[in-house]
């Protein structure tokens, strides 16, 4: 008979999703290369057929987490993935995928939502907005994510998406950020529109090189009026002699990034957020009798458990003082999370 033994090592606030349907992890998100991810699922009637990337710090959060968008001719495996790497050495879960816009190949497949042959669908298109929506989904159903701490960050059309999403989804992000974006190019319906701008909410961080003539300089100045009209907290620099390219891989540019994502992306929470995540650890109890776990709460509703990858193993609707059996479990260090009403309290658990 085994031995539970339960340790509490962490507790946090956060939302509690499962793990996606149709969603594949392959490889250690640990790694210096990552995770490599495939999604495939039909939901409202949409087909979404995609891949990319996943980066984590070592250890078990949870962590804050970024979406890192490519631009033109870009790939999860290329712009984004050296994003991520550094972006990850700061604490960041990073998930990338390839949008509408990126380097088609055998290698790198258009996948779906979206036709990447229609230029029309390319940057801030709405089936672009649902490819990196899937990549909050993702996010959100990992057990060592904060879904209250997720950013957003992109480069040329990869910053038309970012700017998109923080005007089309700003209670979803906590900040964001870009280089070489803007908005008022009333002859390229891939950026963002000025209706998505008046609606960002959130601190934002945007770089421009001044030699840039793909995505020049006035574009950047039109966000930053808006913002500045608005009241949105941001951060704007340029960066003179940089071009396009040179902005997206530029040293200090990611060092003020990683210091701004630091600063703003653990929301400060007020009312009935702050109501929610404020939970006594001593409200939850785990009475542990060899392989039979109780929860002892009379708020208790569902019980879930992942391994250290993230997968879910259990999950289980349980009735306060109910004893869940998990026999079924092999020995190791687990993720336990107990819903209790509209709050969540993570535990780690160890079976041996």
């Amino acid at each position: 008979m085994k031995t539970l033994f339960t340790f509490l090592l962490f507790f946090m606030m956060a939302n509690t999703y499962g793990q996606l349907t149709g969603l594949t992890l392959t490889g250690s998100a640990e790694s210096t290369s990552g995770a490599k991810w495939t999604y495939k699922d039909t939901i409202d009637g949409i087909t979404y057929d995609l891949q990319g990337v996943l980066f984590k710090p070592v250890g078990t959060g949870p962590f804050p987490s970024v979406i890192v968008n490519h631009g033109t001719g870009g790939s999860s495996l290329s712009y984004s993935s050296t994003a991520s790497k550094q972006l990850v050495s700061a604490g960041f879960v990073c998930i990338a995928t390839n949008y509408t816009h990126a380097s088609i190949s055998t290698a790198v497949p258009c996948g779906s939502p979206g036709d990447c042959a229609d230029q029309r669908t390319w940057g801030a298109g709405i089936d672009n907005l649902l490819r990196a929506m899937k990549c909050w989904d993702i996010l959100a159903s990992l057990s060592y994510t904060d879904t209250t701490s997720i950013a957003a960050f992109g480069h040329s059309r990869g910053a038309f998406i970012t700017i998109a999403l923080a005007g089309t989804y700003p209670n979803k992000f906590s900040c964001f950020g870009h280089t070489a974006g803007g908005v008022g190019n009333t002859s390229d319906n891939t950026y963002a529109s000025e209706e998505q701008v008046n609606k960002i909410n959130k601190p934002y961080i945007f770089h421009q090189g001044d030699a840039d003539v793909t995505v020049p300089k006035v574009y950047a100045d039109n966000f930053e009026a808006i913002l500045k009209k608005n009241g949105v907290p941001y951060t704007y620099y340029v960066y003179p002699g940089l071009t396009h390219s040179q902005m997206s891989t530029d040293a200090t540019m990611y060092t003020r990034t990683k210091e701004f994502f630091t600063a703003n992306i653990r929301r400060t929470l007020t009312g009935t957020d702050r109501l929610n995540s404020s939970i006594d650890p001593s409200l939850l109890k785990l009475n542990v009798v060899a392989h039979q776990l109780k929860i002892s709460n009379e708020d208790v509703t569902n019980l879930q458990i992942f391994n250290q990858v993230g997968q879910k193993l259990l999950s289980k609707d349980v009735n306060p003082n109910q004893v869940v059996d998990l026999s079924s479990i092999g020995n190791g260090l687990y993720i336990c999370k107990v819903s209790l009403g509209s709050k969540v309290m993570t535990r780690k658990i160890l079976i041996f």
